[in-house]
């Protein structure tokens, strides 16, 4: 796949895109309508399991697997949920009394993950982002949500675990995250994206790839030349500040948020 196949700033059919937001916006509006939905989708799965200790929400690559597994590496085997990417999951997880935290992502790294992760245009994945962000910040008081910014716990992920362990009273003699952690999650993380024959699905797998790299130039390029996707990109970032407003202490601590400073991501992180 060519960076250039993967559409920018403009839909395949703007009017069947249109029409779904219009029908989403006014279903997830009721949330027992839109549970219902979710499970008659997903033949009657529940978001959460019934021995769950940890929940970790949050849009489409923005860290969810990542600490998801790390918790459930280090702190709570088997019993943290993680893959909550709907409208519903944030309401469900804080109204269940049980600890966890949302993950949040800059709006343009998120989306041309999502973008390239799925197929979709740019502009649909930044468009995601910004409905079910707006959508939590309308549907839950975000003074009840503890906030990761993926910038932060991506490059201090034993910080993330302190965070966690404080959120449950646990007490840690020491930093759990070691390197042989970071492997496991790796590997756990890769298993996820392989098909039948061994092979690994480039598109959708977490880690860096030449692959993915030259897609990532393509659209960085190209949403720099497109106002709609900026007016976007500020549209969502305006967001993601109000999030972040409630972020964690230990993230407020240690910020990073500077532009062109890359994380230090370990290698089964989302890029």
């Amino acid at each position: 796949m060519e960076p250039g196949r993967l559409l920018v700033d403009q839909h395949g059919n703007p009017l069947a895109r249109a029409a779904k937001r219009w029908i989403r916006d006014r279903v997830w509006r009721w949330p027992a309508l839109y549970r219902r939905v979710f499970e008659l989708r997903h033949r009657g799965r529940d978001q959460f399991r019934s021995d769950g200790a940890f929940w970790v929400v949050g849009f489409q690559r923005s860290g969810n697997t990542f600490a998801g597994l790390l918790l459930d590496e280090v702190l709570f085997p088997g019993r943290v949920d993680f893959h909550l990417h709907i409208a519903s999951s944030l309401r469900v997880a804080v109204d269940s009394g049980r600890p966890g935290f949302l993950v949040i992502r800059k709006p343009l790294d998120a989306a041309i993950s999502v973008a390239i992760f799925h197929q979709w245009p740019l502009l649909q994945a930044l468009e995601d982002y910004i409905d079910i962000h707006r959508f939590w910040l309308r549907d839950v008081d975000p003074r009840r949500v503890p906030v990761a910014p993926f910038e932060w716990f991506t490059s201090h992920p034993g910080a993330l675990v302190a965070a966690a362990a404080r959120l449950t009273q646990l007490t840690l003699a020491a930093d759990p995250v070691t390197p042989a952690v970071l492997e496991q999650i790796r590997v756990r993380t890769e298993g996820m994206f392989t098909a039948t024959d061994g092979s690994l699905n480039e598109c959708q797998v977490a880690r860096p790839s030449m692959f993915r790299s030259e897609l990532q130039r393509g659209l960085k390029a190209a949403a720099k030349d497109s106002p709609r996707i900026q007016k976007l990109v500020a549209t969502a970032e305006s967001i993601r500040q109000e999030f972040l407003a409630h972020a964690m202490p230990e993230a407020l601590a240690n910020p990073v948020e500077s532009e062109g400073v890359a994380p230090r991501l370990p290698k089964s992180l989302p890029s």
